[in-house]
């Protein structure tokens, strides 16, 4: 009887091992070579891991909790998770990409924060559609301002939300909309943050974003600490179960994974259009998980006209972004090659 439960405990750690020690290899060594279906598995388990991790908030009782008190456990899992896959060396950082990663740092407290806190005044399914409409979609919307088909797209999406909570929206606290309102908002930050630091792994700095993430630590985990302290964080966790702490640091633990999956995924071969393709299944998912989470949602044909309304939305904003911005780089690319010539003609 003992023999199998000895090997299964030698077993286990072992088997932790080897994928840990895969998954640094793939998210801290060079680029690899494109393999686009490794890069689709893994943001997409990035993706489904991103937006299940607050589950365990809501099944674990965490949610009895303040939000600053959740956000601090939730932020220190994650970030001792985050250091010991990725084992930074600040000397070595580009000065560019610590000022990305406090910068970073600085949006993301704000980020953690409000996700959470929303939690205690809305459904998870609301907060994912409206956190998508006023981030990513807006986003889109001020970046490539010309492009007016998004504006109509952006519309549609909005028709969709106001189909599935018209009415719940009524009943949304002031700051249940707020919190939203930042977390949807974080999101702009995040983008021209990760864009820059997208292009200098382009170059010669293979782990730009992996590092400004973790630089970004630094500033997140004093920041949410002061606000633990001033929430009286101590006693609050005494006062629930061990169940709600659990669930709190593993939120943390999962976000890591969702970020090391979906850095893995980048580096093989995953490209912003397949990015912005995979938005449109976020509200689907957090209404997947709002259901896991108990949270029964009122099945009726205005939701599902809704819901497709809002994908819809997205999917189409994101294309329509995509190709924008290629667009822009084919003119800035035909501009530098026509300087070149100019210049060959002069000489």
């Amino acid at each position: 009887m003992l023999t199998p439960i000895m090997a299964l405990f030698g077993w286990l750690p072992k088997r932790v091992g080897s994928a840990t020690a895969w998954l640094r290899h793939e998210v801290t060594g060079p680029a690899k070579t494109r393999r686009p279906g490794i890069a689709w598995t893994l943001a997409v388990t990035a993706m489904i891991v991103g937006t299940g991790n607050n589950v365990l908030l809501i099944k674990s009782g965490a949610t009895g909790m303040p939000a600053f008190v959740t956000a601090f456990l939730t932020d220190i899992a994650a970030s001792v998770g985050l250091w010991t896959v990725i084992r930074p060396k600040l000397r070595e950082i580009d000065w560019s990409v610590k000022r990305a990663g406090l910068i970073f740092g600085a949006s993301s407290a704000v980020s953690i924060w409000s996700g959470q806190e929303a939690l205690h005044h809305a459904p998870y399914a609301m907060i994912a559609v409206l956190a998508l409409v006023i981030g990513p979609m807006v986003a889109a919307l001020v970046s490539a301002w010309k492009v007016w088909q998004i504006v109509a797209w952006v519309c549609v999406s909005i028709a969709g939300a106001l189909l599935v909570f018209g009415v719940a929206f009524k009943m949304l606290s002031v700051m249940g909309a707020v919190s939203i309102f930042l977390n949807g908002s974080m999101y702009w930050i995040m983008v021209r943050t990760f864009t820059g630091l997208g292009r200098k792994e382009e170059g010669s700095d293979k782990d730009a974003v992996l590092a400004a993430s973790a630089v970004s630590k630094l500033v997140t985990v004093p920041v949410l600490f002061t606000a633990f302290i001033l929430a009286d964080g101590p006693s609050r966790i005494g006062q629930n179960s061990a169940w709600a702490t659990i669930g709190a640091l593993g939120v943390g633990t999962l976000a890591t994974i969702s970020a090391l999956c979906s850095s893995a995924a980048w580096k093989r071969g995953l490209n912003t259009s397949a990015h912005a393709q995979l938005q449109p299944a976020k509200p689907v998912l957090a209404l997947i998980w709002g259901m896991v989470a108990g949270q029964k949602p009122h099945v009726a044909l205005n939701t599902v006209v809704g819901y497709f309304l809002v994908c819809l939305g997205a999917g189409a904003v994101g294309r329509l972004f995509v190709e924008a911005k290629q667009k822009e780089e084919k003119a800035k690319k035909l501009l530098e090659s026509s300087d070149l010539v100019g210049a060959d003609k002069a000489v």
